[in-house]
């Protein structure tokens, strides 16, 4: 009979990425509520109202998940057949990995290699990532909690190419 994080006892707590709208919300709290236990309450952050077919409201609560932008710093060397895009497709493809990451998963710095090794580029020399909160990029993973994700765009992402 103890709480934990969000979690009152007899409850669970869902923690959903969605875009902020109040009609995908409402969605949100209809979904959790027609697949609840009976008898189990929900916790979290957010609650919404929800009347079932006996006319009776029910408050379903639910947390948002924490976007937690992210950096990328990288420096390429490039030979002859790097397209004169490169640099926009390096971005693009950084972006498709990192922001396909789900709540909780680790951003493996090794991983993005492949992400910036495109036509064109011999080798990568430096590469650093880091949260926006923090101020030292770092050649190191970085780790979110169950209730964050990964988010990147590309105004956070700096490629330098060298010859």
């Amino acid at each position: 009979d103890t709480t934990v994080g969000n979690c009152t006892p007899y409850s669970f707590e869902c923690i959903v990425l969605y875009d902020g709208e109040t009609t995908t919300k409402n969605l949100i709290a209809e979904a959790i509520f027609s697949k609840k236990p009976i008898g189990i309450t929900t916790s979290g952050l957010n609650t919404v109202k929800i009347t079932d077919e006996a006319g009776e409201n029910h408050k379903i609560k639910f947390t948002d998940t924490t976007r937690v932008y992210v950096g990328v710093q990288a420096t390429v060397h490039k030979n002859s057949e790097f397209p004169s895009d490169g640099v926009e497709q390096i971005k693009e493809r950084l972006m498709d990995y990192i922001n396909s990451l789900r709540n909780g998963e680790t951003l493996y710095v090794s991983k993005l290699y492949a992400c910036i090794h495109i036509e064109g580029v011999n080798y990568v020399s430096s590469i650093g990532i880091q949260k926006q909160t923090e101020y030292a990029p770092t050649a190191q993973s970085l780790t979110f909690n169950n209730d964050e994700v990964a988010r990147t765009k590309s105004d956070y992402i700096s490629i330098t190419i060298d010859r």
